[in-house]
């Protein structure tokens, strides 16, 4: 399976004068409220393929997983 090399939650940022630390993304997660990552984890995780080690992603992941099985199963 090909991965992108950014994380999928992450949307851009319109006006950059709104972050204390300016970053060019921020994390939108359907499940919770927006975040604006560190400068060092946007870096260093959110905008490589690094992606795939964050702890939310992974729960969003999971989740998504777990619901879709649970679609799928029969009905009695």
């Amino acid at each position: 399976m090909h991965s992108p090399k950014r994380c999928p939650f992450l949307m851009p940022v319109m006006a950059d004068q709104l972050w204390m630390y300016p970053v060019s993304a921020y994390c939108c997660r359907p499940d919770q409220l927006p975040k604006v990552p560190a400068r060092e984890t946007f870096l260093n995780l959110c905008d490589s393929s690094s992606y795939l080690r964050c702890p939310d992603y992974r729960t969003r992941i999971r989740h998504g997983a777990e619901r879709e099985g649970m679609a799928s199963a029969p009905r009695s």
